[in-house]
């Protein structure tokens, strides 16, 4: 009877862990968010990455999976850097970010993250970039 009751309790915490540890990573900083997106990316992990952003020129998460994994094959991060933070306001922070791709092709161009239904989010916007909104750092091969 004892060994049920250990076994239950055990269970119980395991569950209990594992719950706490799904709704603390909702409450990464928008800092952490951008970085561990920007680290997927590099890492060409489609899928991780896309559940990191909300991303408004895709109907459903699929259709981004789908492009991301052609964009990640076609033009993979090499590395990254945040190199500034703004908060706009309590649920908007902008960062300029720098990204290297593998074709030595370099790009400083904002990104944003906004906190979404209670979770913190890259956000990126169907409205496309202006120019005058990115810098093409180092042209690639």
């Amino acid at each position: 009877m004892k060994k049920k009751i250990i076994a239950m309790m055990c269970g119980v915490l395991v569950v209990g862990l594992f719950v706490f540890i799904m709704n603390n990573d909702k409450n990464h900083s928008p800092d952490e968010v951008l970085d561990d997106a920007l680290t997927k990316l590099s890492k060409q992990d489609a899928y991780g990455f896309s559940r990191s952003v909300i991303d408004e020129r895709f109907k459903d998460s699929n259709e981004a999976v789908l492009f991301y994994k052609q964009d990640m094959e076609e033009n993979p991060v090499a590395n990254y850097m945040i190199i500034k933070s703004e908060m706009i306001d309590k649920d908007h922070y902008a960062f300029t970010t720098i990204k290297n791709f593998e074709s030595e092709y370099t790009v400083k161009e904002p990104m944003d993250v906004k906190m979404i239904e209670g979770e913190w989010k890259v956000y990126i916007s169907k409205k496309p970039l202006n120019e005058h909104e990115y810098e093409v750092v180092q042209h690639g091969k």
